[in-house]
């Protein structure tokens, strides 16, 4: 998880990434609940709020687009890129429309992000998220 900020003229834009390594012999059956898993936990987690875009980074192999994930999911200010189908963006204003204020409950979280240690595992790959996600950058999901 990463938060970086950069000013344009008098605004401010945060933008947060997560990156997942998804390891060799796992599948991501759904690809769109993954993308809506992972914008969940980058909305709860106390960096700094994103007001550009959350991106989403899925490496695997074999690679899954999550371009098209994000595409066929409900998002709809999207950043796609199809030569980088490892990669997408969503607006920090759905994503508030949706999760509601900032830092607001992750998918599948027990509360917000104070709670972290209580989430379940992430349901989409079937392998443990590590407990303190926002110190981890990049997550890499291992053998549950």
């Amino acid at each position: 998880m990463n938060t970086e900020s950069m000013v344009s003229g008098l605004m401010e834009e945060t933008r947060t990434t997560i990156e997942v390594h998804v390891e060799t012999g796992f599948s991501v059956p759904d690809p769109e609940a993954l993308v809506d898993y992972l914008i969940g936990v980058a909305w709860s987690t106390r960096t700094k709020e994103a007001s550009s875009t959350v991106q989403i980074i899925v490496l695997s192999d074999p690679q899954i687009s999550i371009g098209d994930a994000v595409e066929a999911g409900p998002w709809e200010h999207t950043g796609v890129d199809p030569n980088s189908p490892d990669r997408a963006g969503v607006a920090a204003a759905e994503i508030k429309e949706r999760f509601g204020d900032w830092p607001g409950r992750g998918a599948g979280a027990a509360g917000r992000a104070d709670d972290w240690p209580n989430v379940d595992p992430c349901p989409v790959i079937r392998a443990s998220v590590p407990d303190d996600l926002a110190a981890t950058a990049p997550t890499r999901v291992a053998r549950g």
